[in-house]
């Protein structure tokens, strides 16, 4: 039956048209069911439930529900250019949050006009490189930066062809790169000269950006010249589209975003939003977290995210089986680095004691979930392609500006990230010696698919001993590519975690930190070189002559290309005042007496056979003390009279990590 806003809602057979007609009803206790279909709307329930009467969110008997962000698009006509245009007035999405437009065909996302064209992988878009950098001026009363570069392979080397387009740039090469964007403002030839509010470049040379520095144009009509790209030209108010297959859009299903949000829970408290689909949209539990505007009309530092000390005043939450694609796109990138986009994209979970499992979450240009507050816990879902701008995002976020406490990070999978995979910053344990804040069982993999110096888990600073443990680290390649990385670090536990195919293993970054306290113990590292840097793999590395308080028991270390890895070493770098207890250090030969006799390396089962030599060959590692407190120990369960070394105990069940829900195709 057709539902209708002036029915009761309160029978089947007279149902409400939009879920905010019934959110604006729904009372504690309540269940508001909805029939399958598309509802492109945005709901912000009224009311909270309360403790002992939620108020809860579902389909119907468990109907195909999908909450769209998106609109159709219809009345297409050819144009002489043979792309086809259809009306959309210049305000047609009006973000709250500084998104982009968006153009789906058959809901799959298309690219915005661009050179290169397009690459079919959202996560590995094409680009091209800077190959030779001019010169780099800032002007501080106008908060301006011009830079002027060369690109050999630009074409047309046609004056001023590309004047007008927005650029972003990665302005670094075989190193962490700052993504910035702006706007191309001269051209002669293959010279383009752009600017941009943000004074990023390159790593130890803020003055340039590197030979190599890999960049992309977009948005100027006259680059929609490839199939499956799109612009919006809204002088015209028209959208000009090219299918992927040159085909007519009206034999397709041609959408284009309209709003940032599904639910907006923010403030709410004690309310279940469980089972439905996300269509190019997100979900909020705050929308303080972040606006993504940093700069006003005269280039001032607006600073618009949750600061410090602070915590959303949404609780007890739950968001559950939540099935997402296209959460976030956005394509400025004049901010902050960690900040503009690090706090409000994905699924923002802010707040205290809320829950997300169960969550199957595809495509975002930012990151799959951020968390911020404090006791909130992500546990068991599946997050693949996100942080495709290349921001400083990840699949799991805890924020960077904004208390962020005692989280639980676990059972997730991750994979085909731009940048890190879990990107714990600001994590911390609310009170000193109780060791709550903790990630762990996650399995993450292919991240740093667009940059360099980073990892499957990239922390920062003082992790007031938060435990990361028996994860699976695996599959990333590139310069300083790690499992597990805290960098300026000290004060992490970090136990029982399987890492292989990556250049560096363990990185512990103390960045001159006099007192480390990396906690590293029963880990198994398989390190493999990827990049050709003559200094790598390592097992553990750090390039600083301090790491007091570190502990380095238990492990066990490989290198699985010994001889094209130049300088290998298991452990390398201002380890001196560390303690390195028993470990098994493999010389990757078949056979050797440190062979560990893996059950299947091929298979990349790590679980020891019967005759391994790490069996019974470690040390109970016990509790420690550092900066005054008393640490204790995680010591897995032994069956021998010792316990083995690496991450898996033989004879105890082995344990596994990631999340029980099925991939996407």
């Amino acid at each position: 039956m057709r539902g209708a806003d002036t029915n009761s809602g309160s029978r089947l057979d007279a149902p409400f048209a939009h879920i905010q007609r019934a959110a604006d009803m729904a009372q504690p206790g309540d269940v508001v069911c909805v029939r399958g279909g598309t509802y492109r709307e945005t709901v912000t329930p009224p009311h909270s439930g309360t403790a002992q009467a939620p108020i809860a969110y579902r389909p119907y008997r468990q109907e195909a529900v999908t909450i769209s962000g998106a609109d159709v698009v219809t009345e297409w006509s050819r144009a002489a250019d043979g792309a086809y245009r259809a009306a959309m007035p210049a305000d047609f999405f009006r973000s709250t949050i500084n998104q982009s437009d968006q153009v789906f065909v058959d809901g799959r996302m298309m690219a915005l006009a661009r050179w290169p064209n397009p690459s079919p992988d959202v996560s590995r878009p094409a680009k091209s490189t800077i190959t030779k950098f001019i010169r780099k001026t800032r002007d501080k009363a106008t908060n301006w930066t011009t830079a002027v570069f060369e690109d050999a392979a630009l074409a047309p080397a046609e004056d001023n062809y590309y004047v007008g387009a927005e650029v972003v740039i990665q302005p670094n090469k075989d190193a962490w790169s700052w993504t910035l964007s702006g706007t191309v403002i001269a051209q002669q030839g293959r010279q383009l000269t752009i600017r941009s509010r943000n004074d990023s470049g390159q790593d130890g040379s803020q003055a340039a950006y590197a030979v190599g520095s890999r960049y992309y144009l977009h948005n100027l009509g006259k680059l929609l010249d490839a199939d499956g790209e799109w612009y919006h030209d809204r002088r015209a108010g028209q959208l000009a589209l090219r299918c992927p297959d040159g085909s007519d859009p009206t034999q397709h299903s041609i959408e284009a975003k309209r709003r940032d949000y599904a639910f907006n829970l923010d403030s709410k408290s004690y309310i279940i939003v469980q089972g439905f689909h996300l269509f190019a949209c997100s979900l909020t539990t705050d929308i303080k977290a972040g606006s993504g505007v940093e700069w006003d009309d005269n280039g001032n530092d607006r600073y618009p995210w949750r600061g410090a000390k602070t915590i959303a005043p949404a609780h007890h939450l739950v968001i559950d089986g939540i099935d997402a694609k296209y959460l976030n796109h956005f394509t400025d990138m004049s901010g902050h680095f960690f900040l503009q986009w690090g706090q409000n994209t994905g699924i923002v979970v802010s707040g205290s004691d809320n829950i997300i499992r169960n969550c199957t979450l595809q495509y975002s240009a930012g990151h799959g979930i951020v968390t911020l507050g404090q006791r909130n816990k992500v546990i068991n879902n599946l997050i693949e392609d996100v942080s495709y701008q290349q921001a400083d995002c990840a699949g799991i976020s805890t924020g960077g500006a904004a208390d962020s406490f005692d989280h639980e990070i676990a059972y997730n999978t991750i994979r085909r990230c731009g940048r890190s995979g879990i990107l714990p910053r600001n994590l911390r344990n609310s009170t000193p010696g109780h060791l709550v804040a903790r990630i762990h069982h996650n399995d993450i993999s292919a991240c740093m698919l667009q940059d360099f110096d980073g990892g499957c888990l990239y922390a920062a600073g003082d992790g007031t001993f938060t435990r990361i443990d028996h994860n699976w680290c695996h599959d990333v390649s590139g310069f300083a590519a790690s499992g597990i990385y805290p960098d300026a670090l000290n004060n992490w536990i970090i136990d029982h975690n399987v890492i292989w195919n990556v250049e560096w293993g363990i990185h512990l970054q103390n960045n001159g930190v006099l007192i480390a306290n990396a906690l590293c113990y029963n880990n198994t590292i398989l390190v493999r070189n990827t990049s050709g840097v003559s200094y790598g793999p390592f097992g553990f590395a750090n390039n600083a002559n301090h790491n007091e308080g570190s502990l380095l028991v238990n492990n066990l270390v490989a290198c699985l290309n010994p001889a094209e890895s130049k300088g290998y070493r298991p452990v390398s770098g201002g380890f001196e005042q560390a303690e390195i207890g028993k470990n098994l250090f493999w010389d990757s030969i078949a056979g050797s007496a440190t062979d560990p006799h893996f059950a299947d390396i091929l298979r990349f089962v790590f679980t020891l056979q019967a005759d391994s030599p790490a069996r019974d060959a470690g040390q109970v590692v016990s509790a420690v003390t550092r900066s005054g407190l008393t640490i204790p120990a995680f010591n897995d369960p032994v069956s021998g009279v010792a316990p083995d070394l690496g991450a898996y105990e033989f004879g105890q069940p082995p344990w596994k990590a990631g999340c029980t829900l099925p991939a996407h195709h």
